[in-house]
């Protein structure tokens, strides 16, 4: 794609025939030709390694309040100017990047506590089938046989198709944090299913109370109306969603009105032993992983198929 095809205003000039590769807004996942969008950090000063970039870049998008800082600074490459850094950043990946998720199958996994072990265990449970699979998360981005380190728990917008663009149809699961899920990072993905561990008193710097945070929580699935949601019922945030929300639902828990009910038989040093009660039927269980959250755990990834 040309900059012209993407800012039409310049497509009779010189700088609308500049070639683009990529987009990115991370120094870290820079390649040689992307397209650069300059946007502010709270703790991370982006203005400072301009100049140390400026040579892989093949051009820089910033915001008009930033002209006169941006032009002290860069000399070598072109630079384009909008209002809005984030609008236009999102509208550029998914002209760029358009149809890299098709294909993939999500399933995104939510809660305080839990959604990493959840998440992983789906992420073993579809490798053990033959099922290609992608993990992403707090402990890594896992594709095919690599790891790659997370840098963030919740890729954002652009970063999960970048990830995801060299890869192939695969199911893909991922935890989704409320502050992902609030900067709607997980946005336009049309997941397979949505899991729902838990909800307890954390996080609270950044949603302020736990109404915020249960409304960050809520919007993943009123987002997704569309995509089968597996809740929690033990937790009472769980009960509260699976209320509230107008998903094709199924629950889990020790609650007596779970779909899917955990009855614990016996827990020790060694593991745990329990079952599954589905409608007639029941199936048990023995996990080395240890502790009743570990149960929760496993029951979630068991019955999320």
């Amino acid at each position: 794609m040309r900059v012209g095809e993407l800012f039409p205003q310049y497509a009779a000039s010189s700088l609308g025939k500049i070639k683009i590769k990529g987009v990115s807004s991370h120094t870290k996942f820079l390649e040689k030709g992307d397209m650069f969008f300059i946007i502010e950090g709270k703790s991370f000063d982006i203005f400072k390694v301009l100049k140390d970039i400026e040579e892989k870049v093949s051009i820089f998008v910033v915001e008009e309040k930033h002209q006169e800082k941006v032009n002290r600074i860069i000399k070598k490459k072109p630079i384009v100017f909008v209002k809005d850094i984030k609008k236009e950043l999102r509208r550029a990946t998914d002209e760029i990047y358009k149809g890299v998720i098709e294909g993939f199958k999500f399933i995104l996994v939510t809660g305080t506590d839990g959604k990493t072990t959840t998440a992983y265990l789906i992420w073993q449970l579809l490798k053990s089938l033959n099922l290609p699979a992608i993990f992403l998360g707090t402990i890594g981005y896992y594709l095919g046989g690599r790891k790659k380190e997370s840098l963030l728990t919740t890729p954002d917008y652009l970063m999960l198709r970048r990830i995801l663009k060299r890869e192939k149809d695969a199911y893909v699961v991922m935890e989704a944090s409320s502050q992902g899920i609030e900067e709607e990072r997980v946005d336009n993905l049309s997941p397979k299913q949505l899991i729902f561990t838990n909800l307890t008193r954390e996080h609270l710097d950044y949603h302020k109370n736990m109404k915020n945070y249960f409304q960050a929580k809520k919007k993943l699935f009123t987002r997704n109306p569309h995509s089968l949601a597996l809740i929690n019922i033990d937790n009472l945030y769980g009960k509260i969603l699976v209320s509230q929300i107008r998903n094709e639902k199924f629950t889990y828990g020790e609650n007596r009105f779970s779909d899917y009910r955990i009855k614990i038989d016996k827990v020790t040093k060694r593991g745990s032993l329990f079952r599954i009660l589905y409608k007639d039927e029941e199936e048990k269980f023995f996990s080395p992983l240890l502790g009743r959250m570990n149960i929760e755990n496993l029951s979630a990834a068991l019955t999320s198929f």
